[in-house]
């Protein structure tokens, strides 16, 4: 008896069942169906937060700037000034600085085709995107 279940042992063919790979690939796919959509979207959330500092930096840098200069001196500053204020110019993004009585609005344009969002900032507004 032993010596036959030995044997049947070791003709037994090695290997996996059609059964076995199929609930492998399924699950394969079931983890792929989820992480992929996630990893898609971490690109997008890491242009948003990008434009976002690049906006925040500006707002900071147009601040010391009226701050310096008063509030009456609101002008829209160049990029060669708000360097002088600590906003490190970035070249993908244009920002543009809108003066108005005592205020300003700062708004994000982006140099290429990446950035499909608008962002805003003013002296009274935190900058969003």
């Amino acid at each position: 008896m032993i010596a036959r279940m030995q044997k049947a042992m070791k003709e037994k063919d090695g290997g996996f069942t059609l059964v076995e790979l199929i609930v492998v690939v399924v699950i394969i796919g079931v983890l792929a169906a989820i992480a992929v959509p996630i990893f898609l979207n971490q690109a997008s959330k890491a242009r948003t937060n990008a434009d976002l500092a690049t906006v925040s930096n500006a707002q900071v840098a147009v601040a010391a700037y009226v701050a310096d200069k008063g509030s009456n001196a609101v002008a829209s500053p160049d990029a060669a000034t708000l360097k002088e204020y600590g906003y490190p110019q970035s070249p993908s993004m244009t920002v543009t600085i809108t003066p108005s009585t005592g205020a300003y609005n700062i708004a994000l344009t982006a140099a290429n085709s990446q950035a499909n969002h608008a962002c805003s900032a003013s002296d009274t507004q935190k900058a969003t995107c």
